[in-house]
């Protein structure tokens, strides 16, 4: 008989498998055209113990973005601290996020992916507009801290650079210096030109 620690950690790896099979199909065969069968049978298990840990595909689904974002909220929570240098914390904010997706690209390819899938995210439209909300607020705070006479468009400009360069590299792979361009993308953004200069 198992103990409650071997249990909880073979029902672990039942959702870990789970969720990277679902991730796997919903990125190449799409999330319309992805059965719960087809994960069951992706993941190893049946598709009575799926509906064990999760009671849907939607649930599945918003699961897995939520996994997405919970890896975030560390690197986020630099940009709370008032105390800090505003654009030290976006500098660092830039950096972290590439750390981040270069520590696991072929995950962030696939959970790219959803984004470009309508039906996937009808069903996480609340969730990632409340998540979309709470960055830019936290951004255009740090930009009005900055002295930014244009502090959410400055912010949009800010992620819309950012979405700009992960997807170069996640097309290019090593292709693309993607350090470089952040550190070049940095410097231009919040160095004034006289300290370029």
């Amino acid at each position: 008989m198992r103990s409650k620690t071997q249990s909880a950690q073979a029902r672990q790896r039942s959702v870990t498998a789970i969720k990277a099979a679902a991730l796997e199909l919903f990125a190449h065969k799409g999330y319309h055209h992805t059965s719960i069968s087809d994960i069951a049978r992706e993941a190893g298990i049946s598709k009575g113990l799926m509906y064990n840990y999760f009671n849907s595909k939607e649930e599945l689904l918003t699961s897995i973005v939520n996994d997405a974002m919970n890896s975030g909220e560390d690197i986020l929570h630099v940009l709370e601290d008032p105390l800090l240098d505003p654009s030290l914390v976006l500098a660092e904010l830039a950096r972290q996020s590439v750390t981040m997706v270069k520590s696991n690209l072929h995950y962030w390819k696939l959970i790219t992916s959803l984004a470009f899938q309508t039906e996937a995210m009808k069903s996480l439209e609340v969730l990632l507009k409340n998540q979309r909300e709470r960055n830019i607020k936290l951004a255009v705070s740090l930009f009005e801290r900055m002295g930014s006479q244009t502090p959410l468009e400055d912010a949009y400009l800010f992620g819309a650079t950012m979405d700009g360069i992960f997807v170069y590299y996640m097309v290019l792979d090593d292709e693309f210096p993607v350090d470089d361009i952040v550190n070049h993308f940095i410097n231009q953004f919040f160095t004034s030109k006289q300290q370029r200069s």
